[in-house]
């Protein structure tokens, strides 16, 4: 049953990675996170079958508290915050890292440390506090603030880095990479329609007037359903 258990937290794990992989931001955590729960899941898999159970076990969760932390960094890296609280990454990301390599020896060693359990433990509050307020933290705006003035906004994920922003109409820069990306929402008469043959330059979004999912490239381009239109421009220099 424990083997059992921890091989379902390791499969949700999994899907995690397997989502944020493709991120530039998170690829090179999520692979690391990978290996991490493959490791896990073989522990859990050969655990019933060796005499030394308790111990496979054992290591089968020290790994995966130390992949809970990587899952942490990559999801963290790429939820939507507001433009003000961004600097909240630098804060949360290497603090569930740590808080996961803190669980990890806490476990691996039986909790022979006490202060390892307490280092774990406050380390884990502020992270738990974070999770329980993202929704709020990423709660979708319907306008961002340019100075004083609200101006529209669309969520889609940055084209550079992978995190996902709230692009306001005009000129704006992604909260992190700091990528310039223009937005207009109708797209303007003069722009130029967009053909979607390059991967690397198409996002996915929702449509800001009926909400239906849909592929925007560099460019003019108009949703399936309503055929409202909308123009993105980004330069990526390598």
């Amino acid at each position: 049953m424990v083997s059992l258990a921890g091989s379902l937290a390791a499969l949700l794990l999994l899907a995690v990675f397997a989502r944020t992989r493709h991120a530039p931001r998170s690829r090179r955590f999520a692979w690391l996170g990978m290996v991490l729960v493959g490791c896990a899941l073989g522990s859990f898999a050969m655990a019933p079958f060796l005499e030394a159970r308790p111990v496979v076990e054992r290591l089968g969760f020290g790994i995966l508290a130390a992949a809970t932390g990587l899952g942490h960094a990559c999801a963290f890296n790429l939820v939507p915050l507001p433009h003000r609280r961004t600097r909240l990454r630098m804060w949360l990301v290497p603090l569930g890292m740590w808080a996961g390599g803190a669980g990890s020896f806490a476990i691996l060693t039986q909790h022979q440390h006490p202060w390892a359990d307490i280092v774990a433990f406050a380390m884990a509050l502020p992270v738990l506090a974070a999770w329980a307020c993202l929704p709020l933290l990423a709660k979708r705006p319907s306008h961002v603030q340019l100075g004083e003035r609200p101006v529209p906004a669309l969520r889609f994920a940055c084209p550079r880095c992978g995190t996902v922003v709230d692009w306001g109409r005009g000129v704006w820069p992604c909260t992190d990479c700091g990528l310039f990306l223009k937005l207009d929402m109708p797209a303007h008469p003069a722009s130029a329609s967009n053909q979607l043959d390059d991967p690397a330059g198409v996002v996915r979004l929702e449509c800001p007037d009926c909400g239906a999912p849909r592929l925007a490239g560099r460019g003019r381009s108009d949703c399936a359903k309503c055929q409202a239109s909308l123009s993105l421009h980004w330069n990526m220099h390598r």
